[in-house]
């Protein structure tokens, strides 16, 4: 019975990529942007609406959703200015701007928001100085630096604030690795 039941929905699986070859349309909706690659190259952009494809896999539609995401990013054990020990979290609020950017170049939003933002962040804490990271300005000019920098990924950073700042030493613990 067990094999009886694989078998079946093996061939339910068939059928319905079958069945896909033959889709000449598509449905994007308000809150998404997207891009039409025919044969595996760009094509053109996809907005909300009724999308016409070419048939039997020639175009593929990929597309990411353009509303206001947060995301938070991994603390970061960093050094200040003034050799201050720091751990720093972040909590970055961003949209996507240019669907074709983040798709073609970032392989989504989640991976353009970490290329961008953690960098920019530890940079400007390890230019700074302690009491500078708590002051509204610190913040601003974070969030500006961020933004300019996600801009190349087809984001737009709109927030970033500290969920967490505290000073505080890293220890890192270096294990001995056998190489043979």
């Amino acid at each position: 019975v067990e094999h009886e039941l694989e078998l079946a929905g093996r061939i339910v699986e068939f059928v319905i990529r079958f069945a896909d070859l033959f889709r000449f349309w598509c449905v994007i909706n308000q809150w998404e942007r997207g891009i039409v690659l025919r044969l595996g190259k760009y094509h053109r952009a996809a907005r909300p609406g009724l999308i016409w494809l070419w048939p039997f896999a020639i175009e593929h539609v990929f597309f990411e959703e353009v509303y206001r995401k947060v995301a938070s990013l991994p603390p970061q054990s960093l050094t200040t200015a003034d050799g201050k020990g720091v751990i720093v979290s972040a909590v970055v609020t961003y949209r996507v701007r240019n669907a074709k950017q983040v798709i073609l170049q970032a392989g989504g939003h989640e991976e353009a928001i970490i290329a961008s933002v953690p960098g920019t962040i530890g940079e400007l804490v390890m230019a700074a100085n302690w009491i500078d990271l708590n002051t509204e300005e610190f913040r601003q000019t974070v969030t500006n630096y961020a933004n300019t920098a996600a801009r190349g990924w087809g984001m737009e950073v709109e927030e970033v604030k500290f969920s967490n700042l505290v000073a505080a030493r890293s220890l890192r613990l270096f294990a001995e690795q056998n190489h043979t």
